[in-house]
């Protein structure tokens, strides 16, 4: 239940942060001729999100607390 409250809360931040960049850049959100640039942001964010969670989080703080020496 945990992980999933973690996901969760983790998507909001990412939502927020989505918003907050396009704002950042004068970009007003579902508005048709700005929709390419609010659908590479999200790329990008997606895309980062899920370097991290894939080659930060879960190497070093997943995967580090089941190996006992």
């Amino acid at each position: 239940m945990k992980y999933i409250f973690g996901i969760l809360f983790t998507l909001v931040i990412l939502f927020v942060a989505t918003y907050f960049l396009l704002g950042l850049w004068g970009i007003h959100f579902l508005d048709a001729e700005n929709f390419s640039k609010i659908l590479w942001t999200t790329g990008i964010l997606t895309l980062t999100s899920i370097i991290l969670v894939c080659f930060v989080i879960l190497p070093f703080f997943w995967f580090g607390q089941k190996r006992k020496i």
